[in-house]
């Protein structure tokens, strides 16, 4: 993870052209308050069949993941996080111009944080050579208007 540190509402962008060689091979954003508690997005690679975009939150270190199908073949994916408060909206998109929520979701730590961790991450966890190009990343703080 490469990262910044927040304070308050915020909205993190990025762009990801990924080139996936194994099974779970991701990259996207992240949002960090501790090890326990924590919110990605990505596309996850699946050899065979559809990839998986979407988003794990992970409050006192147990986690979901909310996915949908995207095609396989399907390379560049742009992410954004929106922080309100201990809110955390999920959107993507795959022109940059029109976006999607795919995911809401609070982070229960939060609130007793003064500031949490952002940024870009990538994540090979079966084997090395995965490849992913982050155009950007863009921080705004406070709230879309």
């Amino acid at each position: 993870m490469l990262f910044l540190e927040a304070v308050g509402d915020f909205v993190l962008t990025t762009k990801v052209t990924s080139k996936p060689l194994h099974q779970y091979d991701q990259a996207g954003l992240m949002v960090r308050v501790s090890s326990a508690c924590w919110l990605k997005t990505s596309v996850e690679f699946e050899p065979v069949g559809s990839s998986r975009l979407g988003a794990v939150v992970t409050n006192g270190q147990y986690s979901d993941w909310s996915t949908q199908p995207i095609a396989a073949e399907q390379r560049t994916v742009w992410f954004r996080i929106r922080a309100e408060d201990s809110d955390y909206i999920v959107d993507t998109s795959f022109n940059g111009q029109k976006w999607e929520q795919i995911r809401m979701a609070r982070l229960l730590e939060r609130p007793a944080m003064k500031s949490v961790y952002c940024g870009l991450y990538a994540c090979s966890p079966k084997a090395a050579g995965y490849q992913a190009e982050f155009s950007f990343l863009n921080f705004e703080p406070g709230r879309l208007s």
